[in-house]
């Protein structure tokens, strides 16, 4: 069996599957009394749901994969912060971020982690349920973005 005989074979196969998928539409049109002429102009989207007994026993290309079944990837659902307009790492004047720096930059020989986060909280004013926990992700952050360094357990001001 040759490449082209095995690729009209594949088509053959996916018409009828298309024809049976069409006859399963139809059913569900004339099952909730409107015509094809109706559900056309109507959003595809809604409305149009096969049962699922029918497709249980088949399978089923993932969702999430365009390449499979022409939709787009799933989304993620938009944060508080993000639908308020905040963006990642967003530096304020005056905020924890510039406090954190300071209290490191007062201590040339470094700080542990504890150290910097009692000498910060009593200046930050901030609207956190948890004020500790908020510096201490503060410092975290900076020093993954490399804006301090982190040497044998301490933290040190940036050069």
């Amino acid at each position: 069996m040759n490449v082209a005989n095995l690729l009209v074979e594949m088509a053959k196969k996916r018409l009828q599957e298309l024809d049976g998928e069409r006859a399963e539409l139809i059913a569900l049109l004339k099952r909730y009394d409107s015509s094809p002429e109706e559900s056309a102009q109507k959003d595809p989207k809604h409305g149009l749901r096969k049962s699922v007994a029918k497709t249980a026993h088949r399978k089923v290309a993932h969702k999430s994969v365009p390449s499979h079944n022409g939709s787009t990837p799933a989304k993620h659902p938009t944060t508080l912060a993000q639908q308020r307009g905040a963006k990642a790492f967003q530096s304020l004047v005056g905020g924890p971020t510039e406090i954190v720096l300071d209290v490191l930059r007062g201590a040339p020989n470094g700080l542990t982690y504890s150290e910097v986060v009692e000498q910060a909280l009593p200046l930050v004013q901030s609207n956190a349920t948890n004020k500790a926990k908020s510096v201490g992700n503060v410092l975290l952050a900076l020093k993954r973005r490399k804006k301090v360094a982190f040497h044998d357990g301490r933290y040190y001001p940036p050069l």
